[in-house]
């Protein structure tokens, strides 16, 4: 199969950069493989690619990779395109290697072109080739330009009125010629009077048609801005959970605010290129009625603006994307700044987030100023096209015919007006190509496969609460290391489990695993003898209540915060829940009681406070099953007993991750995680006179870094 040109793919998280490289030599390849393809098979997780990871994808897609150990200099050797590992811990893609350097696609930054000696100093010496495709792979992911049709096709009334609209305030331009020859031609007898109320008259027709104009474009720009929001947001609520865990906050963020740009491009660009094309024509047909020659040069001047068009686009799309990848990665620095604001300051480390957002700043600066600059070469040459172009024209009409004053000036007006149309098609087509760097941030969120985990008929949910895992494994990446391995546990209906072990060793990942955040690499999970994937996704979380150590609140009330997922209770049954909780007292001394404001995130709250309107908002949920994920381990001793005695009283199944050995000592079972595995089991009382692994964690000074504080 013939191998094509390397076209540059982005990675949309840090640890996709060795997956972009394979979408770009698999392009070039000719494999037809996207990489929103390569996403939907294979997760980087939070370590990414590997080379021999590389190859397997290669290999999948029918490649024959071939890994190379070499120099910088023995890279010139190499076939390209080849992967290269950069910095020891980045990808490329090398392209070309000649005399004067190295030109590269890096999925972070974009193309760029380097000396011998930068190569010498970034390349770590492994480098993977491909033979091209053996076969060809369709593509089962739509592309960008699928998903913006399919965005607007609901849509394409109130788009096709903006398109009219603006297409009959371009079109009446046209009816100048005649309006000019009535006006100019008239007889001296009709007075200026006369003149000047026609010419008062056609400027009122236009601005109200401009009027109407800005009215519909307004109206599909609200329309099609609300409904395009509202798509993206009920998509990305509804992916996996480890689509978040694998990519930052900011990155997200920049990903939802990126909606409103692609609003822009479609009532706006795409609107002004297809009225352009069909002004222009219908200009340039007049035109060649009045000269011939005159519709020569007017084409010749079109095909330079088309030239400088086609490179400029090329260029703004390039730049475009880098800027973009720029303010995400900017967007994120901001966002845990601002989240993380208490740990910065008693770090000391400021000054050290200070010079991150400022290098960071300063490369967005720097995109901006290449983009910048490059628009503005190209609004400079076809202002100057535009300034001599019609001056041109009338001259060539003015040497073949004699033509009166009204002809003139109409030649004159509908030239610089053509140029114009043609100008702002030009410069729609590159707002089109910054545009597309949305689109693609954009269609990666809408492309993205739904979490998949509940498929259950709405309403289903369990009528017993036993849970029983069987042999479950779950790696976050598909080429890692499973963090929790062929794991079996049984949780009778209205027991307690405990599960202890130190940091990592898969007990809060067998804690999600167990609601449902994530599904099981092998093996399964079930609750009421069913597997999870048997039950409705909101009639199963009606049953059961999740609490993990990081409580993240929502921007409201205390009130609202409380009742989320639990519907409308009394206050009274609110009050129970506080009481059991040991809230009762702060929210007594808060001045607005339930209504006070809580900030995002719940940071003008205590941390034992979020934790505990978390705990109170499963009391009144009422959960037949409950998951605590070392939920008390910022609330004091008593509080901590309070809650403790609280929730041993309810008739529950309930799964606690321990972070003190006081929560768990009448435990009807405690399992001992280590690596993944369950590697002890057994009461308290049996673990300790075993003097295993558990007596280790309860006895030994590690205790505490495992997690637990022995009584």
């Amino acid at each position: 199969m013939r191998r094509r040109a390397v076209h540059l793919v982005r990675q949309g998280a840090d640890t996709e950069c060795a997956l972009a490289c394979c979408a770009m030599v698999l392009h070039a390849a000719g494999s037809g493989t996207r990489m929103a393809d390569l996403r939907r098979r294979y997760e980087p997780g939070r370590d990414g690619l590997n080379v021999k990871h590389i190859t397997t994808v290669l290999r999948d897609h029918g490649c024959e990779p071939h890994v190379y150990r070499t120099t910088a200099a023995g890279l010139a050797t190499v076939p390209l395109p080849a992967i290269c590992y950069w910095d020891r811990r980045h990808y490329v893609v090398v392209t070309r290697v000649d005399s004067r350097g190295a030109t590269l696609y890096d999925p972070g930054t974009g193309r760029a072109r380097i000396s011998h000696a930068q190569l010498d100093v970034h390349f770590s010496g492994l480098a993977v080739t491909s033979e091209p495709a053996s076969r060809r792979t369709p593509s089962t992911v739509p592309s960008p330009a699928r998903v913006l049709a399919r965005l607007a096709r609901p849509h394409a009334g109130v788009l096709l009125g903006a398109l009219g609209a603006a297409l009959v305030s371009a079109l009446a331009v046209i009816g100048l010629p005649s309006v000019l020859g009535a006006v100019l031609d008239g007889s001296p007898s009709d007075g200026w009077g006369a003149t000047a109320s026609v010419l008062l008259g056609i400027a009122v027709m236009y601005a109200l048609l401009l009027v109407a104009r800005s009215s519909v474009s307004i109206l599909a720009s609200v329309v099609l801005g609300r409904s395009l929001a509202e798509q993206v947001f009920h998509r990305l609520v509804r992916l996996p959970y480890s689509y978040f865990v694998n990519r930052g906050t900011g990155a997200v963020l920049f990903d939802l605010d990126a909606v409103q740009q692609l609003r822009v491009l479609l009532t706006t660009d795409v609107i002004g290129v297809a009225v352009g094309v069909i002004v222009s024509a219908a200009l340039l047909g007049w035109i060649g009625t009045q000269s011939v020659t005159a519709l020569a040069a007017m084409g010749a001047v079109i095909i330079v603006l088309v030239l400088l068009t086609v490179v400029s686009s090329r260029a703004v799309r390039a730049t475009a994307v880098d800027e973009t990848a720029r303010r995400a990665e900017l967007q994120g620095v901001q966002v845990t700044a601002v989240s993380g604001i208490e740990a910065i300051k008693t770090n000391g480390a400021e000054e050290r987030y200070v010079r991150t957002w400022r290098s960071l700043n300063n490369r967005v600066q720097r995109a901006f100023a290449r983009l910048q600059g490059v628009q503005a070469a190209f609004t400079a040459l076809t202002a100057g096209l535009q300034l001599v172009a019609p001056i041109l024209i009338v001259v060539i009409v003015s040497s073949q015919r004699e033509a009166d004053v009204a002809t003139v000036v109409a030649v004159q007006a509908l030239s610089g007006f053509l140029l114009g149309q043609v100008a702002a098609v030009a410069g729609s087509l590159t707002a089109v190509a910054e545009g597309w760097a949305m689109l693609d941030r954009v269609a990666a969120v809408l492309v993205h496969p739904v979490d998949d985990r509940f498929q259950g008929d709405p309403g289903s949910a369990p009528t017993s609460t036993e849970i029983a895992v069987r042999a479950a494994s779950f790696a976050y990446a598909t080429f890692s290391t499973p963090v929790v391995r062929c794991v079996t546990l049984d949780v009778p209906a209205g027991s307690m489990v405990a599960l202890v072990g130190p940091s990592g060793s898969g007990k809060s990942t067998l804690g999600r695993l167990i609601v449902g955040l994530h599904r099981p690499t092998e093996g399964s999970v079930a609750v009421g003898g069913n597997d999870l994937a048997h039950y409705d996704r909101d009639a199963y979380y009606a049953h059961v209540a999740y609490v993990p150590q990081s409580v993240v609140l929502d921007h409201g009330t205390l009130r609202d915060n409380l009742l989320r997922g639990v519907g409308d209770v009394s206050d009274d049954a609110i009050a129970k829940a506080l009481e059991c909780v040991g809230l009762a007292h702060d929210v007594a001394g808060m001045p607005l009681g339930l209504e006070t404001p809580v900030a995002p995130l719940g940071q003008n709250l205590s941390g034992g406070q979020r934790q505990r309107v978390a705990l109170a908002r499963a009391a009144l949920k009422r959960a037949s099953v409950i998951v605590l994920d070392e939920a008390t381990s910022s609330l004091d001793h008593e509080a901590e007993s309070t809650v403790t005695e609280y929730f041993r009283g309810l008739n529950a199944t309930r799964v606690v991750i321990a972070h003190r050995l006081s929560t768990i000592i009448d435990a009807d079972l405690i399992c001992v995680m280590d690596e993944g595995r369950i590697v002890e089991r057994g009461t308290h009382a049996e673990l300790v006179a075993r003097r295993g692994r558990y007596w280790e964690l309860y006895s030994s000074r590690t205790s505490a870094a495992a997690g637990l504080i022995p009584v």
